[in-house]
């Protein structure tokens, strides 16, 4: 779920909780609601890549949502790469 930020953090819950029991009482199984906007990139994109998308208000939103965190990924792994690579003293 991403989070327009119109919540306050004390309301978010609350809201995203609701959605929760009305879906799992709708289509009787349990689910998880995961707030995206706070997720680490691996998360969102395992989450967009692998799981399946209910509600989408904006079309194409998930798909660029997923190219976003494949690009926060390969940064992350090129800034953790470059500094853990040993200084070179001449």
């Amino acid at each position: 779920m991403l989070n327009n930020n119109r919540l306050g953090p004390d309301k978010r819950y609350v809201y995203i909780d609701g959605i929760r029991d009305s879906l799992e009482k709708a289509i009787g199984i349990g689910i998880d609601i995961q707030i995206l906007n706070e997720a680490p990139p691996a998360f969102i994109y395992k989450v967009l890549r692998d799981g399946r998308i209910i509600v989408e208000k904006r079309v194409g939103i998930s798909s660029i949502l997923k190219i976003h965190a494949l690009e926060d990924m390969r940064r992350l792994k090129r800034t953790s790469l470059l500094y853990s690579q040993k200084p070179c003293y001449a």
